[in-house]
């Protein structure tokens, strides 16, 4: 009797050792799974693939975006008016917390006569209007700089029916790197703005504002004439895409293009992570029945 009372003491004892063994398996088990669920990474080259991504342009400027072996090429030379916006964008939205980071590299980029910047820029789009940009721009009046956007609708007394207009926001950085990578980061309801130049991965936090949590239905990588006169000439070389959801199986059985060698065409990693997460599931729930009949037996 004594040497039963020692052994259901003893297990006893151990017990929170086996709770907390299972709740770090299930969270191992999730830190891994997201890991391998959120990161994306896309050659924005040749072989990107166009079940995820379009080449854009307004009036006719999807002509001066291409997809190269060095890059999605961006190459135009302006006038005022119209103002030119072409590169690529999304056909996948984003939810929840998420980063996106775009990779550049400038060839040629003059100074402008006028307008509000010439060069490359990341914008996004959330569903009650809210927009933020990241620019790699010369502004004529200011030079190189980073600029970054924060616009939102403006206020009910300001506001006109049928009106798309946003106020915005804008704050600029001083640059000379003709290379670096740009990012925006929602985090809950803030959004972050930085910028890193050359090849570094040191990333400098230029801003952070409040910001709605509704879908991001719209993303860009793209180049602008700022409605100035300017010659443009630039390659956005890679895009990183890290989301707390996967992102949304678009691969369609008629497209030639193939996707990015990194770059998710389907839902193989989802459902790779489902499995683990249902394997180290049923592994903890063993653990703790195991524990609990050996208890009981025990103890009788």
């Amino acid at each position: 009797m004594k040497r039963t009372s020692s052994h259901f003491t003893d297990l006893l004892s151990r017990l929170p050792q086996l709770i907390l063994l299972t709740a770090l398996l299930l969270l191992a088990g999730v830190g891994t799974s997201r890991l391998q669920a959120e990161v994306y990474e896309y050659d924005l080259n040749q072989n990107l693939d166009t079940a995820y991504f379009q080449v854009f342009g307004n009036t006719g400027g999807e002509s001066y975006s291409r997809l190269t072996d060095e890059g999605l090429h961006i190459q135009f030379e302006s006038a005022a008016q119209p103002s030119i916006e072409t590169g690529i964008k999304a056909r996948f939205p984003l939810e929840g917390d998420f980063t996106l980071t775009g990779t550049y590299e400038i060839k040629q980029l003059t100074k402008p006569d006028q307008g509000y910047g010439a060069g490359a820029t990341l914008r996004l789009n959330e569903v009650s209007g809210f927009q933020a940009q990241l620019k790699r721009v010369w502004v004529h009046n200011r030079g190189n700089v980073f600029k970054s956007d924060w616009a939102f609708p403006p206020p009910p007394e300001r506001s006109k029916p049928g009106s798309t207009s946003l106020d915005h926001k804008i704050k600029y950085l001083k640059t000379e790197s003709q290379k670096g990578k740009i990012r925006l980061q929602r985090t809950g309801e803030e959004m972050i703005w930085f910028v890193s130049e050359g090849d570094t991965e040191e990333f400098q936090e230029m801003r952070k504002e409040s910001f709605p949590t509704g879908r991001v239905y719209s993303f860009e990588l793209m180049a602008e004439s700022g409605r100035g006169s300017a010659t443009v000439d630039f390659l956005w070389k890679h895009l990183t895409v890290e989301t707390s959801a996967p992102l949304p199986d678009l691969t369609k059985p008629e497209t030639t293009s193939a996707p990015s060698s990194r770059s998710p065409a389907g839902s193989n990693t989802s459902i790779e992570d489902l499995n683990w997460r249902m394997i180290l599931l049923v592994i903890s729930v063993l653990i703790l029945v195991g524990s609990l009949v050996y208890l009981i037996v025990k103890k009788k």
